[in-house]
This record gives structure tokens, sequence and C-alpha cells, in this order.
């Protein structure tokens, strides 16, 4: 079989003394003079304690997509990154509480809508799962999540005004071409990239690759 094309099955494997299945897309990868199957594609992990995985992986790990279960009831939906949640996405509790908001690195970091069944809804924000400063709001509804950088369609017009002279001619992510049509993103230092590349690279990193200044993840915002 070719290295590198996609293929489907199902198998078993053991990590330390944890026992794991897995049955979806993988493509095989040289290991040593054998060749390895590696998650890759869509599909669904379980454990052997009841957790269960169902969603993207990329190169044997977790990455896009995905829903996490557990056995007592607690739920995850939104996207992960190396194994981790990381992006947007929202954990519902066994007692029915949630936060919804951006992940980074497995932890809440910037702007979560909490909201609790007997105390209501809360703007919570964080820094590394540490709770800085929290509101409560009057309502739960009526709230949505914005990047913390701009999003436009890269076109002449768009880099008039004074923004021309900070306007990249290539992405420096990717290093492709900064073409018209395409979707962009002018991050708080001015920097433009490929709003593709931005958003996977704020999932790792959440500074500038060209300045290293810090770049805000989501906002809640009041619609």
């Amino acid at each position: 079989m070719e290295e590198g094309a996609p293929f489907h099955g199902a198998w078993s494997f053991q990590l330390g003394p944890t026992s794991m299945t897995y049955e979806g897309g993988f493509i095989l990868s040289k290991h040593g003079d054998a060749d390895k199957r590696v998650k890759h594609g869509r599909g669904v992990m379980r454990w052997q304690d009841g957790r269960q995985y169902q969603g993207q992986f990329a190169f044997d790990k977790m990455h896009g997509d995905g829903l996490m279960s557990w056995p007592t009831g607690a739920k995850y939906v939104g996207q992960y990154c190396d194994n981790s949640k990381g992006g947007i996405g929202k954990l519902t509790m066994p007692d029915g509480s949630s936060f919804e908001g951006n992940w980074y690195k497995g932890m809440r970091h910037g702007d979560f809508l909490f909201i609790d069944p007997d105390t209501g809804a809360f703007r919570m924000e964080y820094e590394l799962d540490v709770v800085v400063r929290s509101q409560r709001l009057p309502f739960p509804d009526g709230w949505t999540l914005k990047p913390g950088y701009e999003e436009f369609i890269k076109s002449d017009r768009s880099i008039e005004g004074g923004e021309a002279a900070s306007f990249e001619p290539t992405c420096c992510i990717c290093l492709e071409e900064l073409g018209n049509g395409e979707s962009c993103c002018r991050v708080p230092c001015k920097h433009v990239f490929h709003k593709e590349c931005i958003d996977s690279w704020t999932r790792r990193k959440n500074q500038c690759p060209l300045c290293l200044q810090k770049i805000p993840p989501y906002k809640l915002c009041e619609i």
C-alpha cells in the first residue's frame, strides 16, 4: 500500500496501562522497516474507562472539530489542537452548567459564557484557566463569540486608507500570496494573514508570528 494514501480501518491498542480502540481514517507511515497505521481523517476513539472522542484526527492526534464525552455525562463539542481542546468549544457538565469560549492548550483562555442552572449567566474572562474577571449577565441569549482580530476579503480597496504600508504581499505562515478575493485577517499589530492560517496558528500560539505581540482570543459580544 502507498505511504500517505488514505485508508479506513479499526484496531485496538495500548497506551501505558490504558486500552483503547479506534475506527476511522488512517494513513501509513514508515516506522523502521514496517508500516505504522496513523490516525488521520474522521474517526472514533474509545477508552476502556468509557470516554469517547468522535471527530477529526491529523497525524495520530485529535485535531479539528470533535466531540468528547465522558462516562460522568460531561461533554465537549468544539475544536481540538494536538490532542487538547484548542479553539472555540463548549463544555457541558453533568449538572447542566456549561462553559463556552476559547480554549488554549486544553485550558480556558479569554472570554467565556458560563451558564449555571441555579445562579444564571456570567461573562467570565480567563487567563490559562484562572479567572481574571467576572460579570453577571441579565440573560444568556443574545451573545456571540467573535475573533479578536479583523476579518475581511482581500482586495485593492481593503489596503487603502493608510494600511498599505503594513500589508504584507504574502502570508508568512504558509508563504503563499495574499490574493484578491481571499479571506484574510488583520491582527491588532496590523499584520495580515490568511484567515485559515491565523486561525490555526492561534490555537497553538496566541502571539503574532512576525512581531510576537499578543493576539487576543475570541471575545464575547452582545448581538
